[in-house]
């Protein structure tokens, strides 16, 4: 076994062969094998927790101090000391609600008027988590409980519930109010009131509340299984699938797993490797109408078995959202030119995942060009320089790439190397003097040169800035450019 503390295993080592001898400690070593050795840095480490336990302490402490509990807790007693105070000089109603209106939490220390309805609703308008403080008679009147759930459709004021009595919580009326904007709350319903099926399917189809902390624990085990209480509640939460209390995941359960990911993809990653398997799930995934997982194809392909990443189905349903998961598809997908023409269509660079024999094509070619630069296709990328490579390599006139492409494209040396000493005037398409003079020039011919100077000297005519300098800088900078782009007979003035 191999010990960390070394410093102090050795000795201690030392002290058990002393003890035992030399051929004692040996033999055993051979009876027990390491357990000398793991008792000793055992007692190593009991030894260095003891010599740094003041210091692992103090560090504790110094971290207690640095959030200023101490500060928090001296307000909180001097907060309460003075709502104390206050409660104490409230003698009627009408000063009872004016201290509830100016600061609700004084209403616990209002204990003369716990009885008391009015100031009670006054309260539980603030927060209904004050009803714990109203008398048991107030806790189980009907008419109050009923004004304490109109407030539960106020987002954060829905943690009373639990305060009422046992009667009124499992009153079905105010019940189902009761767990609408908080399904938590079932905990406190009797599980004989949760027994009715229709009850919790109207709870269910109807609820407006979070369901992150829910639970299958919260109703009642006869009725985990009933599907369409758990197509309600996967519409909720997804993820409740997960739940340990939830059907086992296998075929006769496929139904409630697609509902699952019909509604969050993301969950298809989590599903057991023989369920990641399955066509039906992976393309309901993929086909989910959730739009934060239309550009996320590539997630899902990634968690998929081999023999899916093979499946032309799978890749023509991923490839009518986005291509991303283009380069993770097997060999046999990328061989097909309609699967091929598809990702393009969606992204024209995806190319560089196409197997060389598809690259060798001439009709992708021809399609890179045409949905490139001819009819460039709405919200797909322009292509990339090494995309104008492969097309120039293929053939492809640069003059007409050049003529269609954009800023950006126009800018790749490797087009316009081939571009403009081919057609010199193509450079006046360039507006932007500062990338005009951006360019290698060397790889240039001389009328391409030329051209370039001349088109230089109309962009910087035009220029603001030849109003606020003299015909000496204008003579400087023409000279200066000729010279940049190697033109011997312009540095003449």
């Amino acid at each position: 076994m191999k010990t960390n503390n070394i410093i102090l295993v050795a000795p201690i080592k030392s002290l058990i062969v002393f003890f035992m001898g030399e051929s004692g400690f040996r033999k055993a070593q051979i009876s027990f094998g390491h357990t000398i050795l793991v008792i000793a840095e055992l007692i190593s480490s009991f030894l260095i927790m003891i010599v740094f336990s003041p210091i692992i302490i103090m560090i504790l402490i110094l971290d207690f101090i640095r959030n200023n509990p101490p500060k928090k807790f001296i307000n909180r007693l001097i907060s309460i000391y003075h709502l104390r105070k206050r409660a104490k000089q409230v003698v009627d109603r009408n000063q009872a609600i004016n201290a509830i209106a100016n600061d609700h939490a004084i209403f616990k220390y209002l204990t003369r008027f716990h009885s008391d309805p009015k100031v009670v609703k006054e309260a539980i308008k603030k927060s209904t988590q004050y009803i714990q403080y109203a008398s048991t008679d107030l806790r189980d009147n009907e008419d109050l409980i009923k004004y304490m759930m109109n407030q539960y459709k106020h987002r954060y004021n829905n943690y009373g519930f639990k305060y009422v009595s046992s009667r009124l919580r499992n009153n079905k009326k105010i019940a189902h109010k009761g767990v609408k904007y908080n399904i938590l709350n079932l905990k406190y319903i009797k599980t004989a009131t949760k027994n009715d099926r229709k009850f919790l399917i109207n709870v269910f189809k109807f609820n407006r509340s979070n369901f992150s902390d829910f639970t299958l624990s919260l109703i009642p085990q006869e009725l985990r299984h009933d599907k369409y209480l758990l197509q309600l509640i996967i519409n909720k939460m997804p993820k409740i699938i997960f739940d340990i209390n939830f059907p086992q995941l296998n075929k006769s359960n496929l139904s409630l797993i697609i509902l699952a990911l019909n509604i969050s993809p993301g969950i298809y990653g989590l599903l057991p490797p023989k369920l990641r398997a399955k066509k039906s799930l992976l393309m309901a995934a993929i086909l989910s109408k959730n739009n934060s997982y239309i550009w996320k194809q590539a997630e899902l392909i990634h968690k998929a078995p081999s023999i899916l990443r093979s499946d032309l189905d799978i890749a023509k349903a991923s490839f009518k959202k986005e291509a991303s998961a283009f380069k993770l598809f097997n060999h046999s997908v990328k061989i097909n030119k309609e699967i091929c023409y598809l990702a393009l269509r969606k992204d024209i660079n995806c190319y560089r995942y196409f197997p060389k024999q598809i690259l060798r094509d001439s009709e992708i070619i021809d399609y890179i060009y045409k949905i490139g630069f001819l009819n460039r296709l709405k919200g797909n990328s322009f292509l990339n320089a090494k995309g104008i490579k492969l097309l120039l390599k293929n053939g492809k006139d640069p003059e007409k790439i050049y003529t269609n492409s954009l800023m950006t494209q126009r800018r790749y040396k490797c087009l316009y190397v081939k571009a403009l000493n081919a057609k010199p005037k193509l450079i006046t398409l360039e507006k932007n003097i500062n990338y005009l003079l951006k360019i290698d020039f060397s790889k240039l011919n001389l009328n391409a040169r030329r051209m370039c100077y001349t088109h230089f000297k109309t962009l910087y005519s035009k220029s603001n800035k030849k109003d606020d300098i003299d015909i000496l800088e204008v003579a400087n900078s023409h000279k200066q450019i000729a010279e940049k782009m190697l033109l011997q007979e312009e540095i003449v003035f």
